[in-house]
This record gives C-alpha cells, sequence and structure tokens, in this order.
C-alpha cells in the first residue's frame, strides 16, 4: 500500500463536496458587490438586438442532451413499452433523435451532446414581492473561464474578498432560535463587511432556505447594497424548471414556487438573486451540481484581490449546518484540499458529529524532520477508543449504519488537520459570540504560518481583537517597512484601531509617509464623499487625472481664509510643483513598502537608483524628495477633512503642538459646514468641530496653570506648521469665543494692551503721563522694572522638561546659547577690531545687558535694561496709549464738527473747516491702511476682511457721507448748500454714533453694545414681517377711503403714512370719518383747493381695529420677546461676548500707528516712503514688521517651549480618557454590556434546561475519564449517605432499638472499582478485536478506494453502498470516467489508453499473466481477477469511478512498503509499555500533496524487483541525502544494509488506497524492518527526502490517521512482535 508515487503530480487545492447521497444540498454564496439593477420589460422574451447577454450567453454556454439511449437496470413499474433510460427520461422524450442504443455505463461524456442553452435571463417569483433574480443553465462540463466572465461581465458582479460556501442538509430542519437569530445575522455581516459570494444550492428547503432568509431579514438592516446570492443547483432537479425554457431568455420568467413537488424535485429559494443551473443531461439526479460547484469555487479561489500587488488569493471558508453523510464528505474533502471549515454547533447531525469528535479528540506533538535537516514539532491528532465508539454510536444513530466505516473515516480524516476547523458554539467558553468572527477564526488559523495574510484579514473584517490576540503577540518582532503597506489600508478604511495598533508596534509616520503614499491617499477618496466634492470645485475647469498636493493647499486655502498659508503652495518647499501622474501611473493599483532610498524625488517617480530619463525632460540627479517635518499633520489634516472623527483625533494626539491643530481642525471642519446642504452630515461635522473647539481650551488651562508666561508665547507664536499664523489667530477666524474668554488669552491681551508697561501701572498714573508727559520717567513702571528675573521664567519649564524628556533638551539649549554668545562677542569685535580687549568685553556686556527691540509682539521681561528713549518710545507705542490718545482726538473733532455746524457753517469757507476736512482725510487715510496692512495675499481678500467689522462699514458710511456734503458745500447753489448742510448734519449724528465703539473696551457696556447689534438684525427681520401688514391695511383703506384716485408720488405717501403712524396711536380719525370741509368734485381735489371726502367710514375704522390689534398687541410684543431672547443669549455669555471683541480692540490699536488723527498723516507719509524704499530697493531697510506674532529668534527655546505644550497636551489627554471611562454615559454602556451578557448566559442556561435532554453519546466537553470519576464519586457519595441515614436513626432509638436495628449493607467500593476495571478491560479488549474486525472489513470493502474527490482532481466518484461493492450484486451503476492527462501523455510507465476504441476494438492486453509486450508483470497477488469488454475489474468490488485515474497500468499496478520499526523507549532508555505490552515506533512521511502521514513506499518502476524498490524508497524518503557528509552517508548506509537484511514479510494483497479505479487498483507487499535491541536505529538521523515533507518516529497505535489502509499494515506488523495496538 504505497505512499507516494514520484511519477504523479500533487494534487491541487479545491473545495470538494461528496456525492449527494443523502440528498444534501451545499453551498451558498452571498456577493457583496453592487449588481447592475436589470429592469423587467415585460413578461415576454427581448428580442436578439436589445439585449447583449441574450447574445453572448447562448453562444458560451451550453446545455447537455441525452442523445443515446441506455435502458435503466431497474426500470420503474407501467413503464411498458416506453423504457426508461439511464438519462431518466422515458425513450419517448427525449427532445433529440436518438442515435443509437448501447449497454455501456451511461456517461456524460459518451451519451450526451452540446447544444445552446435555452434557459438563461431573468427569473421572477411570483407571489413575493416580484423579487427578480438572474439565471442560466449550464453543461456540467462548462470552461470555468466562460463562468466566470458571465459573472463578472455579464452579470456584472464584483470581485469577491471572501467566498463562503454553505453546506448542510437540504432537508427542512429546525434551530434554536437563538442559534438561528445569530447564525443569520451573522452570515449577512459577514457578507457585507468583507464583500463576500456566499454559494448556496439554491433550493428552498434545509440550510439553503435558512440562508435566504438570513438575506431576507437582514440584509437591508446591514448594507445599503443589494446582497447577491448565487445558488448552484442541479438543473433535473427543479421543480417547474419548464417555465425557465425560452430559446432567447426570458426577461423575466415568471416562476411559482410549488408547495408540493414531484419526488426528487425542489423548487428554487426565492431570496437567492441568482442561479446557475448544472445540466449533465439526467433528470431526478441530485449533486450533479457538486463537481461543477467545486470547480468554480476554486476557479474564484484562484482569483486575485483588487489590491495590486498587494493582492491575494480570495479566501474560501466551507459552513457547515446539520447534514447528513454527504456533508461529512464535504467537510473531509475541504480540509484535505486546505479550506478551512466552521461547523455550527447545536444545527444537529453532522455538524455535531463534527463538532464532538472535534471537542473529544486531542493532539499530541511529535518531532520531525523536514528535507533541510531541521528538527520541528508538529501535531497529529489522537481519537481514543472510548471516543470512537462514541462518534460512531453517533454516526449510525443520525445517518444510518449504512457505510459506516466510509463516514467514520471521513470523520476522522477531517481531525488530521486540526487547525482547518472550527467550532461555532454559543455556549462554549472560548467559542466565537459570532458566525462572522467564527469564520474570521478559521481563515486566520489556516493560514497560521502566514502573518501579512492573517493581518490583511484581520484588516478586511476590522476586529482589532483578533490581530492583537492572533497576531501582534509578545514574541512577534516586525522588520521595518513591514507594516506599511496595512497601515495605509487601515487608514483608507477608517480603521482607527489598527491604526493606533501598527503606531503602537513601532510603525515610524516619518519612514511611512512618502509623497507617494499621501498622494495615494487623497486619490483614494470615494467619489461621493464631500471631499471629493470640494476638490472638484476648487480645481474647476483645470481638473488633471489625478488630485495634486496644490489642489488641496487651494482647497485649504480656500476653507481657511487668506490669513492661513497652507504648506503645500508655499514658495520654495516644492510641493507646487509635484505631477501626480508620474507618482501615481503605475501604483494606484498597488501599494508598495518602500525604504527611504527607493523613494521617488520632487519631479519623477523613479527611484534614485534608476538612471532612466524622466518625464518632462527631469532627469534624476540631486533634487531630493521633499519630506514631511510633521507627517502626522499631513494625516491629521486629510482626516479632518474625511470629517473622520476618531482618525482625526488620533493624529491630532501624536502632534507636537495640539493647541493649533485643534484650532485648525476646528476651523476646516466650520468652513466645511458651509459646504454641504445634507443635513445628516452636517450634525456630524457640527459634533466634529466641538471636540476641536473643547480640546484646546482644556490644554489651554493645563498650560496657564503650570506657566501663565509660557502659556502666553504659545498663543503669539507664529506656527510653521500651520499656515505661518498664531494659535490666537486661528481662534479668533474659527470664532472660538470659549477660547478667547479663557484666562490666559485675556492676560495675553492685558499685556498686549499695556505694551512694555507693566500691569502695576494704574490708570489714574498713566492719564497723569498722558496730561504730564515727563512723568513718564518717574511713575511708568515697564517689565523689566518688574523685581523678578528673567532666569526664573524658564526654571520651571526646564524642570519639567527634564524630568520627562531627559537632561539632553537642557544640555542642547546651554550649548545653543553659548554658541550664539560666542557668535555674536566674533561679530562685535570684528566690528570694533580698533579697540582694546577691556573696551571689547565691556562693549559686550553693554550690548547683552541694553534691550535690544525685536519685531512683532513683544510681552516677556527681557531681564535688560531700557534706555530713556525706549522708555518714551515704548509709552507711546503702547495700544492703551494709542487707544487714549485716539479717544481725545476724536472728542475734540466731535466738538469741532458741532461747533462749525452749529455756528460757522457759512458759504464762506474757513480755516476751522478745513481743519476738520483735513481731519476728515486722515481718517480715511487710516481706513485705507487698515485695508491695504491686512495679512490676506490679496487685495480683494483684504477688502471683504475689512467689510467684515460692522464697524468698518460704520467708518466707510460716515466718511461717503461727509465727502457728499463737502463736494455738495462748494457748488455754488443755495439748495446745494442747504443739502449739504442737511447731509452733513446726519454726517455728524453718524460721527457720535461711531463713539459707542469706544465703549467696547468696557467690561459692562461692551456687552450692551453687542446685544444692540444683535436686536438689530432682530429688528431687520421684524420689519420685513411688519410691512406686509403695513401694505395690506394701508392698501386697503386708501382703496376704500378714496377709490379711483390720481396716480402720483403722494398716494404712496399717503398709503405709508397712515398706516405707519397708526401703529403708535395716531388714528387720523379726522381723514377717515371725513371733514366737514371736504368735497367729491374732482377738480376741487385735484389741485388741492379743498380736501377729498372719504366713502364708506365705516369700514375703515373696523380694519383700523384689526389692524391695530395685530400691530400694536401682537407684533410689538413679539418684537419685545425676540429682544428679551437675544438679550438673555447674549446675558448668559456676557463675559465670553466681551472679551471676544476685546480681542478686535486690541488687534486694532496695536496695528494703528502710535499718531492720533490729524497727526497720524506723518505716520502715514512714514510707512508710504519706507514701502517706496523697500519696493525700489530689496536690500535697503531690509526687515518686515512681523506682525500680531512673535518669531523666535532661538530655534532651541522655541523647541523647548513646544515640548511643554506637548507635555500638558498629553496630561490633558490622559485626564481626558479618564474622564470619559468614569463618565455616566460609559457606565451606561459598560452596564448595558454586562446585562447583554448576563441575558445571553441565561438564555443559554434556559435552552439547556427545556431542551429535550442529553442524548446518547452526548456533545459533553469533558474527557470519558473524568466523566468516569464523577460517576465513582457518585457511587461513593451515595454509600455515605445511606451509612449516615442508619446512624441518624440509630441515634433516634434507645440502645436496645439500636441492637434490633440492622446496619446497612455497606457496598465494597474497592471490590466495585475492581470490577469496574475489569469491565473496562474486558469491554477495551472487545472493542480491540472489533476495531480489528472493523480495519478487515474496510479493507475488504475498499472504503478508501471509494474517497471522493479522486486525489488531484474535482472528479467525484458514483456513490456505492457498502452492500453494492461486489460485481455480484446487481446495482444500477454508472461511474464516471477519469484518466488524468499526466497518464494520456502516455510516459513510458503507462500503458495506452484503450477506452478511446469501442469496446469490440479494444486493444487487447495480456491480462492475468506477464505482458511481455509492455514488459508489464500484469498477475495479480489476488489471483485471477475478470476482464469484461476488455477491461479488467477490481477485484474487489465497484469504486464509483472506471478508466485509470493516476495509475499508469490496467489492472495490478505494484507497489512496496517498508515498515522500519524499533521499541519506543523513555527518557532513561526503559522500553515503554501500554496495557502490558510494550510499545512500537515505526519511521513515517508527511506526504507533501495530501499533508497526511503514511509508510514510506512507491509503485514498483518499470523492470524493478519490490524489494530494491521498498528499499531505495525508504532512504529516498526517509533518510533524504543521508545528512550529505559522505562519511556519514556511509554509515547510514550500511545500517541499512544491515538492517535490510533483518527483513519479514508482513502483508502482500490488495492496497486500499484513493487511486484505485474499477480498471486499476494497487497491489502491495510490504515487509517489515525491526531492530530489537536499537543497535541499528537507535541514533537514526531522518531526513525527509523525495516527495516526503517530513519524518519522524511514531508510535503504532489504532487511535493515529495515516493514509489509504497503512493502518492496516501496522495492525499486522505489531500482532507478529506482540506489541500494544
Amino acid at each position: 500500500m504505497p505512499s507516494s508515487n514520484s511519477r504523479v503530480s500533487p494534487s491541487t487545492t479545491s473545495l470538494q463536496h461528496a456525492a449527494a447521497q443523502d440528498g444534501s444540498m451545499v453551498g451558498s454564496i452571498i456577493e457583496m458587490a453592487e449588481a447592475r439593477t436589470v429592469n423587467s420589460v415585460g413578461r415576454i422574451p427581448i428580442p436578439d438586438d436589445t439585449s447583449q447577454s441574450s447574445l453572448w450567453i447562448p453562444k458560451n454556454i451550453k446545455k447537455k442532451e441525452c442523445n443515446r439511449f441506455v435502458p435503466k437496470a431497474k426500470q420503474p413499474s407501467g413503464s411498458g413499452s416506453d423504457p426508461v433510460c439511464s438519462c431518466g427520461r422515458t425513450k419517448s422524450k427525449h427532445s433529440r433523435t436518438i442515435e443509437g442504443e448501447t449497454t455501456d455505463p451511461w456517461s456524460m461524456r459518451t451519451h450526451t451532446k452540446d447544444y445552446p442553452t435555452d434557459a438563461f435571463g431573468e427569473i421572477e417569483f411570483v407571489g413575493f414581492s416580484q423579487r427578480i433574480g438572474k439565471y442560466v443553465r449550464a453543461a456540467e462540463d462548462t470552461d470555468m473561464q466562460k463562468m466566470l466572465e458571465l459573472l463578472m461581465d455579464e452579470w456584472h458582479l464584483e470581485k469577491p474578498n471572501l467566498l463562503i460556501s454553505i453546506t448542510g442538509g437540504a432537508k427542512n430542519f429546525t434551530m434554536k432560535p437563538r442559534l438561528k437569530e445569530v447564525f443569520r445575522r451573522g452570515l449577512v455581516k459577514a457578507a457585507t463587511s468583507t464583500g463576500a459570494w456566499i454559494v448556496t444550492g439554491g433550493m428552498h428547503a434545509g440550510v439553503m432556505k435558512h440562508v435566504g432568509e438570513a438575506v431576507r431579514d437582514y440584509s437591508a438592516a446591514l448594507s445599503r447594497n443589494k446582497i447577491v446570492t448565487i445558488g448552484i443547483a442541479t438543473w433535473g432537479c427543479v421543480a417547474s424548471r419548464s417555465s425557465l425554457i425560452n430559446d432567447k431568455g426570458c426577461w423575466p420568467a415568471q416562476y411559482r414556487q410549488l408547495k408540493s413537488p414531484k419526488r426528487r424535485e425542489s423548487p428554487l429559494d426565492s431570496n437567492h438573486s441568482h442561479f446557475i443551473l448544472v445540466d449533465n443531461g439526467q433528470v431526478e439526479e441530485f449533486g450533479v451540481e457538486i463537481e461543477f460547484r467545486a470547480s468554480l469555487e476554486n476557479a474564484v479561489s484562484k482569483m486575485k484581490t483588487d489590491t495590486g500587488s498587494d493582492a491575494v488569493s480570495i479566501p474560501v471558508v466551507c459552513v457547515v449546518l446539520e447534514g447528513g453523510p454527504g456533508t461529512l464528505h464535504t467537510v473531509q474533502s475541504a480540509i484535505q484540499n486546505g479550506t478551512p471549515a466552521v461547523i455550527v454547533e447545536g444545527s444537529g447531525r453532522a455538524a455535531d458529529i463534527l463538532a464532538f469528535a472535534y471537542n473529544n479528540s486531542r493532539e499530541v506533538e511529535i518531532k520531525v524532520t523536514d528535507q533541510k535537516g531541521q528538527e520541528k514539532t508538529r501535531t497529529i491528532t489522537v481519537i481514543d477508543r472510548d471516543v470512537e465508539m462514541k462518534i460512531r454510536e453517533r454516526i449510525k444513530e443520525d445517518c444510518g449504519s449504512r457505510n459506516l466505516e466510509q463516514m467514520y473515516n471521513w470523520v476522522r480524516e477531517s481531525l488530521t488537520q486540526r487547525d482547518m476547523m472550527t467550532i461555532f458554539n454559543l455556549g462554549q467558553d472560548g467559542s466565537a459570540k459570532d458566525i462572522d468572527l467564527a469564520i474570521l477564526t478559521a481563515l486566520m488559523k489556516a493560514n497560521k504560518n502566514e502573518v501579512m495574510t492573517q493581518l490583511r484579514l484581520a484588516l478586511a473584517w476590522n476586529r482589532i481583537d483578533v490581530a492583537k490576540s492572533e497576531i501582534f503577540t509578545e514574541e512577534k518582532k516586525w522588520e521595518q517597512g513591514q507594516l506599511s503597506d496595512a497601515l495605509l489600508t487601515a487608514i483608507m478604511q477608517d480603521s482607527v484601531d489598527f491604526v493606533s495598533l501598527f503606531l503602537e508596534n513601532g510603525v515610524s509616520l516619518k519612514e511611512f509617509l512618502t509623497i507617494k503614499r499621501l498622494l495615494q491617499v487623497y486619490n483614494g477618496i470615494p467619489e461621493n464623499c464631500l471631499l471629493r466634492t470640494m476638490l472638484s470645485r476648487t480645481r474647476g475647469d483645470r481638473a488633471n487625472r489625478y488630485i495634486s498636493l496644490a489642489d488641496v493647499g487651494n482647497l485649504i486655502q480656500d476653507l481657511m481664509g487668506d490669513f492661513y498659508s497652507p504648506l503645500y503652495l508655499r514658495e520654495g518647499v516644492g510641493y507646487v510643483s509635484i505631477d501626480p501622474a508620474e507618482y501615481l501611473d503605475e501604483c494606484m493599483t498597488s501599494y508598495s513598502v518602500e525604504s527611504e532610498a527607493d523613494l521617488p524625488n520632487t519631479s519623477t517617480a523613479i527611484p534614485e537608483h534608476s538612471e532612466s530619463p524622466l518625464p518632462n525632460g527631469h532627469t534624476n540627479i540631486s533634487q531630493p524628495e521633499p519630506e514631511f517635518d510633521v507627517p502626522a499633520r499631513e494625516l491629521f489634516i486629510w482626516a479632518v477633512l474625511m470629517n473622520r472623527k476618531e482618525m482625526a483625533r488620533l493624529f491630532w494626539e501624536k502632534l507636537d503642538e495640539p493647541i493649533a491643530a485643534a484650532l485648525t481642525g476646528s476651523k476646516l471642519l466650520q468652513a466645511m459646514l458651509d459646504k454641504t446642504d445634507d443635513t445628516d452630515l452636517q450634525e456630524k461635522i457640527e459634533k466634529h468641530a466641538k471636540f476641536f473647539c473643547e480640546t484646546p481650551v482644556g490644554i489651554l488651562n493645563e498650560c496657564f496653570i503650570a506657566d501663565e508666561d509660557q502659556s502666553q508665547l504659545l498663543l503669539i507664536r507664529e506656527l510653521r506648521n500651520y499656515g505661518l499664523t498664531t494659535s490666537i489667530l486661528l481662534a479668533v477666524q474659527a470664532d472660538n469665543k470659549t477660547f478667547i474668554s479663557q484666562s490666559c488669552c485675556q492676560v495675553l491681551l492685558s499685556n498686549i494692551w499695556m505694551g512694555k508697561m507693566s500691569q502695576e501701572n494704574g490708570l489714574l498714573r498713566i492719564w497723569a503721563c498722558v496730561v504730564f508727559p515727563p512723568l513718564i520717567y518717574l511713575l511708568i513702571k515697564y517689565r523689566e522694572d518688574e523685581k523678578r528675573k528673567f532666569e526664573d521664567q524658564k526654571k520651571t519649564v526646564s524642570a519639567k522638561l527634564l524630568q520627562k524628556y531627559g537632561q539632553s533638551i537642557e544640555m542642547n539649549a546651554v550649548q545653543s546659547q553659548d554658541h550664539e554668545m560666542n557668535d555674536d562677542r566674533e561679530r562685535l569685535v570684528a566690528r570694533q577690531s580698533n579697540q582694546s580687549p577691556d573696551q571689547q568685553r565691556r562693549s559686550v556686556r553693554r550690548k547683552n545687558e541694553v534691550y535690544t527691540r525685536s519685531e512683532g509682539v513683544d510681552i516677556r521681561n527681557s531681564g535688560k535694561t531700557l534706555t530713556w528713549l525706549q522708555r518714551l518710545m515704548f509709552f507711546y507705542n503702547a495700544p492703551l496709549i494709542t487707544f487714549i490718545w485716539n479717544c481725545l482726538s476724536y472728542i475734540v473733532f466731535l466738538f469741532l464738527f458741532s461747533y462749525i455746524l452749529l455756528t460757522n457753517f457759512h458759504p464762506e469757507i474757513s480755516a476751522a473747516e478745513i481743519i476738520l476736512i483735513v481731519w476728515v482725510f486722515t481718517l480715511f487715510a487710516e481706513e485705507i491702511r487698515q485695508v491695504l496692512t491686512d495679512e490676506s495675499s490679496n487685495f480683494l481678500q483684504k477688502l471683504l476682511n475689512y467689510i467684515h467689522d460692522p464697524w468698518n462699514v460704520v467708518d466707510v458710511f460716515t466718511i461717503v457721507l461727509f465727502t457728499t456734503g463737502t463736494v455738495l458745500r462748494f457748488i455754488p447753489n443755495d439748495d446745494c448748500f442747504d443739502a449739504a448742510r442737511i447731509i452733513l448734519s446726519i454726517n455728524l449724528m453718524t460721527f457720535f454714533m461711531r463713539i459707542l465703539h469706544i465703549f467696547s473696551v468696557h467690561k459692562h457696556l461692551g456687552p450692551k453694545l453687542v446685544m444692540i447689534g444683535k436686536m438689530m438684525i432682530d429688528l431687520l427681520s421684524f420689519i420685513v414681517i411688519l410691512l406686509v401688514f403695513i401694505l395690506a391695511y394701508g392698501l386697503a383703506s386708501q382703496a376704500i377711503l378714496y377709490p379711483n384716485s390720481v396716480l402720483e408720488f403722494s398716494l404712496i405717501q399717503d398709503v405709508l403714512r397712515k398706516a405707519y403712524w397708526q401703529m403708535y396711536g395716531e388714528l387720523f380719525l379726522e381723514e377717515i370719518e371725513g371733514q366737514e370741509d371736504c368735497t367729491n368734485d374732482f377738480a376741487l381735489f385735484t389741485n388741492n383747493t379743498m380736501p377729498r371726502c372719504p366713502s364708506n367710514t365705516w369700514v375703515v375704522p373696523i380694519l383700523l381695529g384689526v389692524y391695530i390689534l395685530f400691530t400694536n398687541i401682537l407684533m410689538f410684543n413679539l418684537l419685545i420677546a425676540m429682544f428679551s431672547y437675544t438679550f438673555q443669549k447674549v446675558q448668559d455669555n456676557t463675559d465670553a461676548v466681551w472679551r471676544f471683541q476685546r480681542y478686535h480692540l486690541v488687534y486694532e490699536y496695536f496695528q494703528r500707528p502710535p499718531l492720533a488723527p490729524p497727526l497720524i498723516l506723518l505716520a502715514h507719509m512714514f510707512l508710504l516712503v519706507r514701502w517706496c524704499l523697500r519696493t525700489l530697493c530689496k536690500r535697503c531697510l531690509a526687515g518686515s514688521h512681523a506682525g500680531f506674532k512673535m518669531v523666535f529668534s532661538d530655534r532651541n527655546e522655541e523647541k523647548k517651549l513646544v515640548l511643554w505644550e506637548n507635555m500638558n497636551g498629553e496630561e490633558y489627554i490622559r485626564r481626558l480618557k479618564v474622564e470619559e471611562e468614569e463618565s455616566l454615559d460609559s457606565q451606561v454602556r459598560t452596564s448595558k454590556e454586562n446585562i447583554d451578557l448576563l441575558t445571553s448566559n441565561l438564555e443559554i442556561i434556559e435552552e439547556g434546561h427545556f431542551s429535550s435532554g442529553p442524548r446518547p453519546g452526548g456533545t459533553s466537553k469533558l474527557p470519558p475519564w473524568i466523566e468516569e470519576r464523577f460517576d465513582f464519586i457518585e457511587d461513593q457519595l451515595e454509600v455515605t449517605f445511606q451509612a449516615l441515614d442508619w446512624i441518624v436513626k440509630a441515634m433516634q432509638e434507645t440502645n436496645s432499638a439500636a441492637k434490633a436495628l440492622p446496619p446497612p449493607k455497606m457496598e465494597d467500593l474497592k471490590k466495585k472499582r475492581e470490577a469496574e476495571k475489569q469491565k473496562k478491560a474486558d469491554k477495551a479488549q472487545a472493542e480491540k478485536e472489533k476495531y480489528e474486525r472493523m480495519l478487515g472489513e474496510q479493507l475488504k470493502l475498499h472504503v478508501k478506494s471509494r474517497t471522493s474527490p479522486y486525489p488531484g482532481s474535482q472528479v467525484e466518484r458514483y456513490p456505492v453502498p457498502d452492500d453494492k461493492v461486489p460485481w455480484e450484486v446487481s446495482f444500477d451503476y454508472t461511474p464516471r470516467r477519469y484518466t488524468t492527462d499526466e497518464v494520456l501523455a502516455k510516459p513510458v510507465w503507462a500503458d495506452p489508453d484503450i477506452l478511446q476504441s469501442p469496446p469490440g476494438k479494444r486493444a487487447k492486453l495480456a491480462y492475468n499473466e506477464f505482458d511481455r509486450e509492455y514488459n508489464v508483470n500484469r498477475i495479480s497477488l489476488l489471483g485471477a481477477y475478470a476482464v469484461k469488454e476488455g477491461l479488467p475489474l477490481n477485484p474487489y468490488g465497484r469504486t464509483g469511478l472506471y478508466g485509470r485515474g493516476r495509475l499508469g497500468r490496467w489492472g495490478p499496478n505494484h507497489a512496496g512498503d517498508p515498515v522500519v520499526t524499533r521499541w519506543k523507549r523513555d527518557d532513561s532508555g526503559n522500553q515503554v509499555e501500554e496495557d502490558g505490552k510494550k510499545v512500537l515506533e515505526f519511521v513515517a512521511i508527511q506526504r507533501s500533496d495530501s499533508h497526511t502521514w503514511a509508510i514510506p513506499g512507491a509503485i514498483v518502476d518499470h523492470g524493478q524487483r519490490v524489494l530494491n524498490c521498498l528499499q531505495v524508497e525508504f532512504i529516498e524518503e526517509a533518510l533524504g541525502d543521508l545528512g550529505g557528509d559522505p562519511k556519514m552517508a556511509a554509515e547510514q548506509r550500511q545500517r541499512m544494509d544491515k538492517l535490510f537484511k533483518l527483513g519479514r514479510k508482513v502483508y502482500q494483497g490488495y492496497a486500499d488506497d484513493p487511486r484505485n479505479t474499477d480498471n486499476a487498483w494497487l497491489e502491495t507487499t510490504a515487509f517489515s524492518y525491526h531492530d530489537d535491541d536499537g543497535s541499528i536505529l537507535g541514533n537514526l538521523q531522518l531526513r525527509a527526502g523525495g516527495t516526503a515533507e517530513a519524518v519522524a518516529w511514531q508510535p503504532i497505535r489504532s487511535t493515529i490517521s495515516l493514509y489509504g489502509g497503512h493502518i492496516y499494515i501496522l495492525q499486522m506488523v505489531a500482532d507478529m512482535y506482540d506489541a500494544a495496538f
């Protein structure tokens, strides 16, 4: 019984299914892709020219029709003159002309003919909400490439990421309600979350029905996309299949599910969306689709996922529910071919049998040696005999006793690869709680040696728990860049937990984020995403194929505003010039791992080592790729733009500037609100923005508590990574009033408001200095005059940084300061080279002691001395002093303006009026300066920012009014002069209103101004409503009182005048009711001689009453309510509103020149001259005003400040997470999870109590020996209770009564235990004898020779029951024909293919004798064998397959099997015994094709002797190259020569091998080579070779699983040496 054949190619991996002997219909796919919607166009076929599918399908997909009549062996009763063919149809119902009759076994290949399919199109299930699916009738031998083309191109299904094949019972069965719910929900979840296909048998019965109902009930809730279920069924078993037939296709076909279909027929399930109906020419024959389905699943599994270079083969998993013998065979075939299986325990029958066998078998570790000579540890499955007996009992109970040995063999072989099997049990600890997790666990176990495949699976399913427990273990070490592609996928899929996990395991964002990857991220955003829409709008007509970083920069600029300078648009950085096509043309469909040396440079996508010419004439010489200094910032910006809250938060936590980053995110999100009208999306963006509005407030407070001065520097520090702006400006632009109102911001504004002056200066002291400037030197204190020293400001920060980051920072700071000081000294010495050394030292000391002004905001105590001139300048440059002078100037201006209008406004211009005009001109010049000095880059944005301030609008209005009045004033006309007086008077009123702006600095008056502004908005909306009432009443009353009035301006005036003033109580009753001196004469009232008399005077008063009721009572009270609401809203946030407005005031006067109007004109002239000089001469007056920010000259100091901010940010984030965990929501969520867990456990307990009770050999999870111990304890307790009962009764009676009371009969537990032990031994002996008989019976029935599928193929054998195996037994037998292409190629070791000729013309071979023509021994070891129609018949009976399969010779194929043994010894060298007998060890090899353990051996080669064959094969497969060392090889050969002389023949005869067929079989001769004392094999070095994957010493036991019938040979070896078995 050989274990391998070197001439035969290894078997391919594919999911195989058993013959449907029990009626099992297996499989299912749910395909997650968006299927194309095909509208039904009626109930008639579509013409050929209107449907591409109606042309393609008949041309490429065929059907089968029987064309040769083969009478059935058993004709049904009543057939009469119309006999039945083996295809299942009567002779009269063959639709085509019968080409002849034959007695050969019916075969699809020889007895059918192909025709274009006539059943395809769409199927509508009548009565099921008009559900429409697609279907096709396809021949069993259809090319799988055509089927894939049908699925992908014609049915438009997307490529799956997973193939789920559901197998189980075809008959209806019941599942526990909870298990049913979990299975259905988990199955659909698995399909939708991974984009899986689920394949079923497609029928409305059994497991297929459950799958269909799962799709129906749960798909709508879990997925927006339509779930596609593909059912693969047998065409001849479909009920009402005639309604599906039409030569041109049905669009749709009307299909009705029959409640009572014919026998051996079943209706299609309405919840499947696609059907493939497999046709082999037969009808009413289940199982035709099995081989077709296996081939299709195998073809799909060979496809690659759409992930470019990271693509993997589509994984396949088999899910098992219930089922019978066919299901056991399916699982065995799947596992043997590398497909993991998920067994749903509790579903019944076959699934429970497999689960019981898995849970009660055990694994044993053995040491093996591979082909490289490396020793490894592997596990084998061992089934104890008592467990084996229980398995057999369960098989017999659930599946019947027919083919019992074959079914048990399937179960046993399924357990040989335990990693391929996963048990799903809701009530079992350690088992997955959802079927989707069980499927993932199965795939992970099946790929346990492929870590990256496991990671991709876990990432696709977003199961971080599985990744942490199974992949990212402590012993796993990841290479640099190994996780980069997975990180990119996690970012694109928004798998936040995985991104965090990758970063925790050493992934460096600086190494990960290249320009190429960032471009992939932006170009990989979905089409329906808001970011994609915004980019499309920003790009406009210049949209290119790919999104560039410049496009992203323009979008950021648009969202943030012109004050922000995006990194991607800055000059000199290099991102603007990057062409994305050079990076993405070859990588958009693949994610590749790159090292820094292989990164593309700025202008090319070709690696540095390449010297190929680049696009656009570039060459790869020296220009390096721009790096991202802060890669987390780039990903944070992307996550914010994608509105991915958790992802944005994750990258935000990785940033060193958390305040600026959060404020930037807040501003971006607020700007995105205006870019969409989707209310749901707006709500999500608002929640996202809220987090980044609140977070910087908390961090700022944390910093402020730690150090007030340093936290103020954070607010005004120029942010190079965030638009060259400041944190406080970001907060203002984001309208974050809460942030600005914080104490830190207000202290900063107070310091800026005071300039360099100390806060100790009181207002009275400042006013005194304003009135009398010489007091400045006596009264005003500056920060440099304060007692605290400059060095004290840094001690706290340095101490904290040292505590967190070590002392390297401090040392670097000291070195940097020393280095800069030395540079200063050297430069000073160079300029003063003519000075003496003492003079030079004094100059340096004086230079360091005297304050040097810096650009921008300076609020620090420099610790240096201020000169008298600096004190004077700092006083007048302070925004507070500027504000005071401007207020005084404005008051003088108002007095001057009022004086002129009241007393001195004459046609002749006066000197005072000239001064006023010049004064207003200086005001206008200041407004121009404000526009031009705005931080925006273009004039339009400057103007928009200027107009955004309402007070600026008031300024423009007042200046325009003044200009208009002044122009009219100079026109020599009295009317113009009067108009000028009126306009200027109104202008004076607006100038007085402008003084309200001064009040905004006051803490109490400032909020009142905000209230007035808010109420003005309310008033405008109120006026619009009120105007409706005014017009309605005014027009109606005028039309009633004065009909047919003349159309002139006075008419409009009368309509509005009366209606408006009547609201305030002026009723005009005289005009309404009429006057005595009025007339109706048209001429008199038209020339205004007399007033017109009103008409219908009784109507208008009624209208007036209603009008006043609405306006005076309703509308005005509404206005009051609106004002009250606005007042209360502002009042609640008075402090925040005032503090926010205070910023604008401080900013305005910080930017203003120190001189007040009209002297400010001098400052404007200075600024103009300076700008001209800088424009004309770049080097002249170099430098620029830093604005409302602080630029650090000492980078090391800035770095320390950033680290300090990061330290406080981390502390705040830590506290924030603690608060979230302790929050009420978190506690409620935890309580809910605990309640759900408790409810689940109670349901499991309840199901256990109310179930039908334990079954024999139930699914106990305890090992049998533990159960026995429990039984013994129960017996012992029962005896103890009897004794205690007797003692109690005796004590209750008198002594005499106690004597009369006989003692209980105490059972001798020792004897009972010995009896139980003997009984157990007897039972074990009986089981052993039964097992030995079973092995002989297995060989007699050649069970392994009837195993499907045939090794190395997907060919299923015809099912042959045990009682139909002998040829003598009559049986309706139509086996399948199969011979491998390798054998048909006529190699030297193969006979010619005589099956190609008809029976009477076949070449006659020399059977039952030595064939001299082919030099082959065709004599059987079993004696003469029968020959029928030129073909030899297997002497052991039918196998379900005819031909030769993988065997080369017709008839017997002789082989040899060497059994090399020794006695098993322990570590001390003593022989090991079991059941009183010594234990033998034998050399076993693990086959590389099926991964099963076997005895070394092979088929005898052409002209080779059996003894030579088995000796050569043992050396080749078990010893490899004999160690590679010539000296060792020689020693090994001497040992083998000595061993082979000890050979004893053990067995000679038939080999029960899976490769056997009806016409070709294996016969083996087995020799035993035993080393009794261990002198030969004691330290023999094994090494796998040839077709062996591994080699090891294994003990000879009946519990191990071996290839073919090798266990039978081992039994005989054990008997030969009286060893344990």
